[in-house]
């Protein structure tokens, strides 16, 4: 694992350390060096640039990136979706033209995470909380308008209240791999 992240091979660290954790010592799976490897920050030039670019937490792009792709840039869903940030072809080119772009190669690592943090971004905007913003990211913006947050009702109980499985549960993966990202992070400083 540690083999290939120190080649750039993200995909294949994620997948190692994860095949190696069922044989670490409980201690070990929640120290810095492993979940370094479970949550390496890939592609971090590209990564810090699309952030700078549409003021998003770099944090946040590599838990979209990790849920969505575990960091293969050759990943394609069942639905269509492609690249490390998995978007639909349609989101791409609509993202793409919003940003003047023409034709963007959405397969191209940059081009994707750039796409994918332009998309992001315009959820962040429109729903204010990094919750709602990946529920629309995951659902679409229609259906997280149909999930009002109820007087009183903490994000935490919205995102519970989510009533597409597959969504809350995204939600739930990226902001633990997200809070994951930012206690690495504050090692680091």
């Amino acid at each position: 694992a540690w083999l290939a992240a120190w080649s750039g091979d993200f995909a294949e660290s994620v997948r190692l350390a994860a095949r190696a954790g069922s044989a670490l010592p409980k201690s070990e799976l929640l120290g810095e060096a492993f979940l370094s490897l479970t949550h390496p920050r890939a592609f971090e030039t590209e990564v810090k640039k699309a952030a700078g670019q549409f003021s998003i937490e770099p944090s946040l792009l590599w838990a979209v990136m990790r849920q969505e792709s575990a960091f293969d840039p050759g990943v394609v869903s069942s639905a269509g979706a492609v690249g490390l940030m998995q978007l639909m072809p349609a989101t791409a080119r609509d993202e793409a033209a919003r940003l003047r772009l023409g034709a963007a190669d959405s397969w191209e690592p940059s081009t994707n995470i750039l796409l994918g943090a332009a998309h992001l971004a315009r959820h962040l905007k429109d729903f204010g909380s990094p919750e709602k913003a990946l529920a629309a990211y995951n659902a679409g913006g229609g259906s997280v308008r149909r999930w009002p947050q109820g007087p009183g009702e903490s994000l935490e109980e919205w995102v519970e209240g989510i009533s597409y499985p597959e969504t809350n549960e995204y939600v739930r993966k990226v902001m633990g791999n997200y809070f994951v990202y930012k206690a690495l992070e504050g090692k680091k400083e």
